[in-house]
């Protein structure tokens, strides 16, 4: 079966919001028992093996895990934002749009689970992918460019493996 590059990409999103939520279920004491599980919706995922370093990083300095959590909406907020440049790219305007707001809920999600060093970006990202939200039909350029950049900063935030022996 093939599937739309849109399609990959929300349905990456979906996945990784699935990890979310079964990473909120899970005992931070059983995740490294229980991480392979978690983990396969989003097997095929060019970030999974970051997470996997993030979860070691956890496991290291037996520090609180709900910060992976946070990551796990990270991921999913990028594959969003790549569905809606795709989706722009198809002149599927209402689609880009969908999915920007989807990308808005999870940077939103994200925030709560992040440090406060981290939080204030992934809001900021969350109002500003909004805002282009609104521009998606009335200026298609401004928007994708504006897409472009967000989902550079994202992903690159999203992979950072943060020091988390400073705590939160």
């Amino acid at each position: 079966m093939f599937l739309s590059p849109t399609n990959q990409a929300a349905k990456e999103a979906l996945a990784w919001q699935k990890v979310a939520e079964q990473l909120k279920q899970t005992d931070s004491s059983s995740l490294n028992d229980n991480l392979n599980k978690i983990l396969q919706p989003v097997k095929r995922s060019e970030s999974v093996n970051t997470f996997r370093r993030l979860a070691q990083v956890i496991d290291d300095h037996s520090t609180d895990g709900s910060w992976l959590i946070g990551r796990a909406h990270l991921f999913a907020g990028v594959a969003y934002i790549l569905a809606a440049q795709t989706a722009l790219t198809n002149r599927k305007t209402e689609d880009a749009r969908q999915f920007c707001l989807s990308a808005s809920e999870n940077f939103v999600k994200a925030s709560r689970y992040l440090s406060s060093w981290e939080r204030k970006s992934v809001l900021r990202w969350a109002s500003q992918i909004k805002r282009i939200a609104d521009k998606l039909e009335a200026e298609p350029f401004y928007a994708m460019t504006h897409l472009k950049a967000l989902l550079v900063k994202a992903k690159a935030h999203a992979r950072f493996v943060p020091p988390v022996a400073q705590g939160r």
